[in-house]
């Protein structure tokens, strides 16, 4: 999902790969790709941002489970973002982004499983994402009381880490509206393909544990420009659906995610993310005692994140973060609980 970042700042939401329910695992908001109304400063754009944290489930464990060993661990990582705008004329935009994302985390297991269980070490996790992508987009009725921008997005994701991985590719079609000087409006439907790579336990079957798929998502938002336009406020509702080529990992569902961004006093900023998902499954088929049948069917997913920003100069920001996530469903097996948080700092050329 690509999400406007406002006054220029990131909101680092929980980075992550997860093994367990997310099916376009990322690191939260992704590049910008959404096209603006106005003429740019310039046609480029590029920045490096280095972070170092704490996360206290990398693994994003269960409740209940078969692994045993060391689930928290610190991490260390950097990403450059940059992009270039190839076309403003005669109400058309066009450009290409890329995204480059590094994630090296600190902790190795300190145990050895017993027999029947599996360890893998939190440093099985680290991480390397290749985020390339272009689009295409044009202004319509640019003069009159609503202006419209109607924008074509590919983007390309290859993410690689020991135990989880894939190729992933998204085409976005979106409308967006200036409804006033305070009013926003845009929706977007997605089609995506999925090609995961995934390391199972030794005793898992390969039947139903198929994750590759393809996609698709609705999303509806609307924004509001308020507090002498220093505070945005985002609201947006996704219908999604995932049909997997395994039927563990086929479902229906929904989500909806609060956004508001501001300038506080002086150098500082604050942006605060709430978000819901649920997740309709057909079921979750495996030879198991922590996934009786019928399986897994629901999961109801939780999520909060706050960071703190301070403009140290035009070029420097830096930053502090916390994210929070809680995943319910009715097998323990995928309930989890996770902590991420940190500090960043940043800079644009």
């Amino acid at each position: 999902m690509k999400k406007h970042i406002l006054f220029c700042l990131i909101l680092l939401v929980a980075p992550s790969q997860t093994a367990l329910a997310f099916e376009s695992p990322g690191l939260g908001p992704d590049i910008n790709l959404s096209p603006t109304a106005g003429q740019n400063e310039r046609p480029w754009k590029l920045w490096v941002r280095t972070f170092i944290g704490y996360d206290d489930n990398v693994q994003e464990i269960g409740r209940a489970t078969f692994f045993r060993g060391d689930t928290a661990s610190g991490f260390l990582g950097f990403t450059v973002e940059g992009s270039y705008q190839l076309l403003n004329e005669n109400d058309w935009i066009a450009g290409v982004a890329l995204r480059f994302d590094q994630m090296l985390y600190f902790d190795d297991a300190q145990s050895q499983a017993p027999a029947g269980f599996m360890t893998i070490d939190a440093r099985d996790y680290n991480y390397t994402i290749v985020n390339p992508a272009v689009y295409v987009a044009r202004r319509l009725n640019p003069q009159g009381p609503v202006p419209l921008i109607a924008r074509v997005v590919y983007d390309y994701r290859s993410e690689s880490a020991q135990v989880l991985g894939g190729q992933y590719q998204t085409l976005t079609l979106g409308l967006g509206a200036q409804l006033s000087d305070a009013w926003s409006a845009d929706i977007a439907y997605a089609h995506g393909w999925d090609d995961f790579h995934v390391l199972y336990p030794p005793f898992l079957p390969p039947q139903n544990m198929e994750r590759d798929a393809e996609r698709d998502s609705l999303t509806l938002a609307i924004s509001y420009l308020f507090n002498q336009k220093r505070t945005r406020a985002t609201l947006s509702y996704s219908l999604m659906r995932n049909d997997s080529e395994g039927q563990n990992w086929a479902y229906d569902g929904q989500a909806i995610n609060l956004q508001v961004k501001t300038l506080l006093s002086g150098p500082l900023a604050l942006a605060v993310q709430l978000g819901y998902a649920d997740r309709d499954y057909v079921g979750f088929a495996a030879p198991s005692p922590f996934t009786p049948p019928p399986g897994r069917r629901d999961l109801d997913i939780y999520s909060a994140g706050v960071q703190l920003l301070y403009k140290i100069s035009p070029r420097w920001t830096a930053d502090v973060f916390y994210n929070y996530s809680s995943i319910q469903s009715d097998i323990a097996l995928f309930d989890s609980n996770r902590s991420i948080f940190g500090m960043g700092l940043r800079y644009d050329f």
